[in-house]
């Protein structure tokens, strides 16, 4: 599947009823689509807390 393609298939799916998720793993961006839902919503609300606390944490103790 081209990158063109894949784009499109997302913003569809987005379109209809889904949510964009953005995750880098191993200096690679790689796209999800995921059903929206409350708890999935607060997962993703206290996975990102605990990703910015990981990055404020160690500046702020040197």
């Amino acid at each position: 599947m081209s990158l063109p393609n894949a784009v499109d298939g997302v913003r569809n799916r987005a379109a209809n009823g889904h949510e964009l998720k953005f995750s880098a793993y191993d200096s690679l961006i790689q796209l999800d689509v995921i059903p929206l839902d409350e708890e999935l919503y607060m997962a993703r609300a206290a996975a990102t807390l605990l990703a910015q606390l990981s990055t404020i944490i160690p500046a702020w103790k040197n």
